[in-house]
């Protein structure tokens, strides 16, 4: 059935209202959202679909708890979204889990995108249904305007850390979802597309290629730092060649820093074979490998700790002295 027009636009109106204080979650009720991987991102970019699980044949970068994947099958048949970012499906997959890490999967999102929908187009689907949690814990599911109301916006909304008696609740309410059977056209639904840093948005560009075109206005960086994205995990701030060679600059992960990383470099001339450096470097602030050849405009991919970090070309950077 979906909401009513009048019903999903005074939600959007009501939430707006009252999270306008602030300006890292202001912009969530008129928004829908699902996270991938950037190489899943892009997939998905590709094909024009957010799809069902069961409609998939691979998935690119699968980052479900595969522990918690037969909890609930009728959920691989949904295309899902959720009311709000950050929640504790992030909290366990974004950004790189250093090997160390005890509670690191074997894959999760190192390089996280975020996909943004309106609200209001999607709500109103004559087929979506809506969950007041996580819907593979077999929630119970409505699809019209008086099941919505009972949906606590205030525990999905609620962004400060919560009391030991309210944490399992109010992250559970945090997942509360937006099902759509099958699957979703990006088309007339996505707003934008959203990168945790410039070097992410220029990885999803370059593996978008050609078709990177029509939706580059749209895949846009993080507007309000935490707005979207948690950032916790390790990631890269910024990679420049030069002629003292790469300059690395690290986000550090929350919680104990490792006291060496594990980098691999694959540095890729059109024509000729890739050139793979493996590497252990300091787990500093920054660092400049100088013993790698300079070589601009080549792509490069970076991976740390054994995951993606960045994939395109990285610009030479000159002397403004010159």
């Amino acid at each position: 059935m979906g909401l009513t027009q009048q019903r999903a636009e005074r939600h959007v109106a009501e939430w707006s209202e009252r999270l306008s204080a602030s300006p890292q979650n202001a912009e969530w009720p008129s928004q829908l959202f699902h996270a991938a991987h950037v190489t899943t991102a892009a997939q998905i970019l590709r094909s024009g679909y957010l799809s069902c699980r069961s409609g998939l044949s691979a998935i690119d970068h699968d980052v479900a708890n595969q522990g918690a994947l037969h909890n609930n099958p009728k959920a691989h048949d949904f295309a899902r979204l959720y009311f709000r970012p950050k929640n504790y499906f992030h909290l366990k997959t974004e950004g790189i889990k250093c090997r160390d890490d005890p509670y690191r999967d074997r894959q999760h999102m190192s390089v996280p995108v975020m996909l943004a929908f309106d609200a209001v187009s999607i709500l109103t689907l004559p087929a979506v249904e809506f969950s007041k949690g996580k819907y593979s814990k077999r929630q119970p599911t409505g699809s019209d305007d008086r099941f919505f109301d009972g949906i606590s916006m205030e525990r999905v909304y609620h962004d400060a850390v919560p009391s030991d008696e309210e944490k399992e609740s109010i992250q559970d309410a945090r997942m509360a979802e937006v099902l759509v059977p099958g699957r979703l056209p990006l088309s007339p639904h996505l707003r934008s597309v959203i990168c945790r840093t410039p070097l992410d948005r220029r990885t999803l560009l370059h593996l978008l290629g050609g078709g990177a075109e029509s939706l580059r206005e749209r895949i846009t960086v993080e507007p309000v730092r935490a707005s979207v994205f948690l950032h916790y995990g390790l990631y890269l701030t910024r990679a420049d060649l030069s002629a003292s060679g790469l300059r690395l600059d690290f986000h550090p992960p929350r919680g104990r820093v490792p006291t060496s990383l594990k980098v691999r470099l694959t540095n890729r001339s059109p024509g000729q074979p890739p050139d793979n450096y493996d590497l252990t470097i300091p787990s500093e602030p920054n660092v400049t490998i100088s013993s790698i050849p300079a070589t601009p405009e080549n792509c490069w991919e970076i991976e740390i700790e054994d995951v993606l970090a960045f994939h395109a070309p990285i610009p030479w950077q000159t002397s403004v002295l010159r």
